[in-house]
């Protein structure tokens, strides 16, 4: 049966950053802003990365790659060590499938030094160009999804009328919203949730998976849209009510 996770805890954004090359315009920092449209963009498409030093070993997860405009034949790796030196990695972990959306792993993997290492040597554009990044790990709640969820597609575009009965509009992007019932969760799901909530708001980013067993596509980069409403049920159950809205 499929699970859901959220990944908020972004330990991407805690280290010491340093890169292979950058476009000066487009610097490596921008993988920490949460405007994914905000780019690394390298100088260079051959044995390209970026590196976090985490002052010390700390636990991750998983990773996700948001925005990018890599080749089908990029080879893209997660790498870890104890120390910075890359020639033979303690771990690393290749995707082997690239989405120029978003691109996701899972491991559970406790070090000190991390890189994403890319080379996309049949790229025309002649660098290479990353948005948001995440590492860290992620809260499943105990239960699925109660009965599935709600998906809506918004379109925010201003449209108007004129005189004579036309329509002029103001074209925006699209986006989603995801209405999540959580039913029968534990205290220990409602304070994961709470911890969630108090860490992101209504206003910094987020991913969200509902279908772990189909990551790739089922994994959004959101921020909450509404509060968090949790309902007591009986004894140590509850009934928690999220949003996660698209961001874009």
């Amino acid at each position: 049966m499929s699970t859901c996770r959220f990944y908020y805890n972004n330990l991407w954004n805690t280290g010491t950053l340093s890169y292979s090359t950058q476009d000066q315009n487009f610097p490596a920092i921008n993988t920490c802003h949460r405007w994914h449209t905000k780019v690394w963009r390298s100088t260079s498409v051959s044995d390209q990365y970026l590196k976090e030093d985490m002052g010390a070993a700390v636990q991750a997860k998983a990773a996700i790659l948001k925005h990018n405009n890599l080749t089908a034949s990029a080879t893209v790796k997660i790498q870890a060590n104890t120390t910075d030196s890359w020639d033979s990695p303690a771990f690393e972990a290749t995707l082997t499938t690239i989405n120029n959306d978003i691109m996701i792993t899972h491991f559970d993997k406790t070090y000190r030094w991390w890189r994403i290492y890319i080379d996309d040597d049949t790229n025309d554009d002649g660098f290479i160009s990353l948005g948001r990044v995440f590492l860290g790990s992620y809260f499943q709640p105990s239960r699925y999804i109660h009965e599935g969820y709600t998906l809506s597609r918004i379109d925010p575009s201003a449209l108007a009328l004129t005189e004579g009965g036309q329509i002029s509009s103001i074209q925006r992007t699209k986006y989603r919203r995801l209405t999540y019932l959580f039913s029968g969760m534990t205290s220990s799901d409602k304070t994961s949730f709470e911890a969630m909530f108090a860490s992101r708001g209504l206003a910094k980013d987020l991913f969200v998976c509902d279908d772990t067993d189909n990551a790739q596509s089922n994994t959004y980069y959101v921020r909450l849209a509404n509060d968090l409403e949790i309902r007591h049920l009986t004894g140590d159950k509850f009934e928690i009510a999220i949003t996660p809205e698209e961001l874009r």
